[in-house]
């Protein structure tokens, strides 16, 4: 007996000391360690409000469910709807917004609902999907955390209006408030007469939404419809129903009209913005003095004319600021002076800006005479510096 317990005690310490050897062994394995977390790069709400401020390039991508989208999400955010990322079916849905990951360079910044499991699923397929980490980011807290209501978007039912619609409402009602947010070179090259450019398009950033803030009391206090012109009737103007919204003002009083103005059929009903020339007051005295062919065209008011003081010569119209349907009669009854030769015309008016711009749009526009023939005098009639050139209408009564 004592034999085989000595025996069986051997045993006992060889496997023992086989097993330690094993499991010394099976912890200097090499891949057999346990993997670190993986680090996910995020960004907060503060640095995300400075981007859509300043209008930096990203694409925010929100993967809350469609209910949570509705309720709120960042200016710009595709939806997705693929929270919580987690089925294939789901992560088919980021793929939305692959194509425009790979059109712009800058960040990706993943909105979660809590900026965590769902987000990071999202970060994770599109690292898969061949997208630089170096550009992923997941925002801090996700929506459910974001502080600024200003910049917090909704989903909106949008009123729209076909350009046959409008034409008619136009002929019923003249006080349509038509509101053109697209970019100068466009709405220059044609825009509905009466219409308000903003050139704030596509309204992403704080600069282009100021310029829309300048209208918030025109369009709080108006009982008129309300019409957006935007590019293509869809972006732009769905930005800026978003950002009056956040105003406090009624998305229900805006229609968008339907194809934009890119789309617009009647050609014959648009306005265009001459590109206006100016001439220093130096160079029209040289002209002066050197006797060139020329016509003097006063836009002044008429007490302005009589007691400022005009051009010998000029052609008075009394239509300063030129900006009504009774003081475009009055350049009406000038035009066939302006018509009867193709000498450039010199415009006067009070300060050389608005009156004289609205005076040569209407000969324009409205008169068909070439626009290149129109210059305006730089600083107008308060600005002229020759008083010895000017002749006055004043009576001996008056004197």
């Amino acid at each position: 007996m004592k034999k085989l317990s000595l025996i069986m005690a051997v045993l006992m310490a060889i496997g023992l000391f086989a097993g330690c050897a094993q499991q010394e062994n099976a912890e200097q394995l090499p891949g057999d360690e346990e993997a670190p977390a993986k680090e996910y790069q995020y960004i907060t709400a503060d640095e995300v409000k400075t981007m859509i401020e300043n209008g930096d390039e990203k694409v925010i991508v929100d993967i809350q469910p469609e209910e949570y989208y509705a309720q709120g999400h960042l200016p710009t955010a595709i939806a997705t709807y693929a929270y919580p990322a987690d089925t294939g079916e789901l992560k088919a849905k980021l793929d939305t917004a692959l194509e425009k990951i790979d059109e712009k360079e800058g960040p990706v910044i993943i909105v979660g609902l809590g900026g965590k499991t769902g987000a990071e699923n999202a970060y994770d397929y599109y690292a898969e999907k061949g997208v630089d980490e170096s550009r992923l980011r997941i925002l801090e807290g996700g929506q459910m955390s974001w502080p600024y209501e200003e910049l917090k978007w909704y989903n909106i039912d949008y009123l729209y209006i076909a350009p046959d619609d409008l034409v008619k409402l136009l002929d019923e009602n003249k006080n349509v408030m038509l509101i053109d947010i697209r970019q100068s070179e466009y709405y220059n090259a044609g825009h509905l007469p009466g219409s308000i450019p903003t050139y704030s398009f596509p309204n992403t950033n704080k600069e282009q939404w100021d310029a829309l803030d300048e209208l918030n009391e025109q369009i709080e206090k108006t009982l008129d419809p309300i019409v957006l012109i935007c590019m293509s009737g869809t972006n732009g103007a769905y930005n800026a129903i978003n950002h009056w919204a956040t105003k406090g003002i009624d998305p229900r009083k805006f229609y968008v009209l339907e194809g934009g103005g890119t789309n617009w059929p009647y050609g014959d009903m648009l306005e265009v913005t001459p590109n206006y020339q100016y001439i220093t007051p130096d160079e029209l005295k040289t002209k002066i003095e050197a006797k060139e062919d020329m016509l003097l065209l006063s836009v002044q008011t008429r007490e302005s004319y009589k007691e400022d003081g005009h051009l010998a010569g000029s052609i008075e119209t009394k239509a300063y600021p030129a900006n009504t349907e009774d003081l475009r009669k009055r350049l009406d009854k000038v035009t066939d002076k302006l018509t009867e030769n193709d000498l450039p015309i010199y415009v006067m008016c009070m300060e050389g800006k608005g009156g004289a711009e609205n005076a040569i749009s209407y000969y324009v526009n409205e008169k068909k005479i070439d626009q290149t023939r129109f210059y305006i005098i730089e600083g107008g009639i308060k600005g002229w510096p020759f008083p010895e050139m000017l002749e006055s209408s004043k009576t001996e009564a008056e004197e």
